[in-house]
């Protein structure tokens, strides 16, 4: 392959580093093995295609994603614009059944940080937080992976698992990643968000009836 090509899968592979030491793969399982510059490259040259597990062991993520597993555009765009009022660049994409929002650190990030923006963005915006990665804010195993987008995204433009642009249209890969480089998230804009997240009030427990 070409310089340019090993440049691409460099900014991927940044963008969307987690665990190094073990893959999602794209049938629904999870395999230990090294996760480097290779199978970046096979996932967008479309031999390999798999998922990352964005928690490491130092409980801290580069990357935060929300499933929203129904066709509803509309309720990403929301999502997103929650983001961009507190100054948090997020992109939305298209995947088999719904869509996904991700939001990119500048550098390594403690997890809960990450997933309290996320649930703090889907409280503004009112929408059930059904599955937002990371899972978990203290690591524990492997935790969750999610697929990659742009699966063979080097060779040709997939018709799901793409970032759309602002006119709802697909996202090249190389638009994409010089765009998500320049609007990555400091921890700076993250952390006040993640400050406003209520968690959900526990129900009150009712006395135990006396004994008859």
């Amino acid at each position: 392959m070409s310089p340019h090509f090993d440049q691409i899968v460099d900014s991927f592979q940044d963008l969307f580093e987690g665990r190094s030491d073990a893959q999602g793969t794209w049938d629904g399982g999870s395999v230990r093995a090294p996760v480097g510059f290779d199978l970046f490259a096979g996932h967008l040259t479309g031999k390999t295609c798999f998922g990352v597990y964005p928690l490491l062991d130092d409980s801290t993520v580069k990357w935060g994603c929300s499933d929203i597993d129904v066709d509803d555009l509309d309720a990403a765009r929301n999502l997103q614009t929650a983001f961009f009022l507190k100054g948090v660049v997020s992109y939305v994409e298209k995947t088999r059944r719904g869509y996904h929002v991700w939001v990119f650190a500048d550098d390594w990030v403690p997890a809960w940080i990450m997933r309290r923006a996320f649930l703090a963005a889907h409280q503004v915006v009112k929408l059930p937080a059904k599955e937002v990665n990371p899972k978990q804010e203290v690591s524990s195993g492997l935790g969750n992976y999610v697929r990659l987008p742009y699966p063979n995204g080097y060779n040709s433009l997939p018709s799901e698992r793409m970032m759309l642009g602002a006119d709802d249209g697909p996202l090249g890969l190389e638009e994409f990643l010089e765009h998500a480089f320049q609007n990555r998230t400091p921890m700076e804009s993250l952390y006040p968000l993640a400050q406003m997240f209520q968690p959900p009030r526990r129900k009150a427990e009712l006395p135990a009836p006396m004994p008859a």
